[in-house]
């Protein structure tokens, strides 16, 4: 019986269209070389390096990809994440990034070019949370205003 139906399938194949959809190697490797295709843009992504701003600032990211991440830049930071208590940098981050980024996008605050504070959220995450490893840039010291005789 098995054989029977797999004798029609030939048939049943090009009566779909279905050879019709299929596309050479050449340009399978011109899709794939890019880096994004319909529909799997997820699964290519994957392969793709992981980037900050692409991962947690223009897309929302969760606690374990942005952990992933860091790892690529600060060795040692799922151990510094492990010590951090009360609360824990989990939580933190979702008290700070998370909610930061839903109201950034909310009050249409995510304009690339314009107007955009989503990076700010990661930022206030770190230095909230890892003070001792994302101080900010130092600045220069503030001038004194002149004093004035009135």
């Amino acid at each position: 019986m098995q054989l029977l139906a797999l004798s029609f399938l030939p048939a049943i194949i090009s009566a779909a269209g279905i050879g019709s959809r299929l596309i050479g190697s050449k340009d399978a490797n011109a899709v794939l070389s890019t880096g994004e295709s319909r529909g799997f843009s997820g699964f290519i992504e994957e392969f793709r390096p992981s980037d900050l701003q692409r991962e947690c600032v223009e897309e929302q990211c969760d606690y374990e990809e942005w952990l992933e991440r860091a790892e690529n830049d600060h060795v040692g930071i799922r151990k510094d994440a492990k010590l951090v208590t009360g609360p824990t940098a989990s939580v933190r981050f979702t008290d700070y990034y998370m909610t930061c980024w839903d109201k950034v996008t909310m009050m249409n605050l995510d304009e690339p070019g314009l107007i955009d504070f989503r990076k700010e959220c990661i930022q206030t995450f770190l230095r909230e949370t890892f003070p001792h490893l994302f101080m900010p840039e130092e600045t220069e010291e503030p001038t004194v205003a002149p004093q004035y005789d009135y």
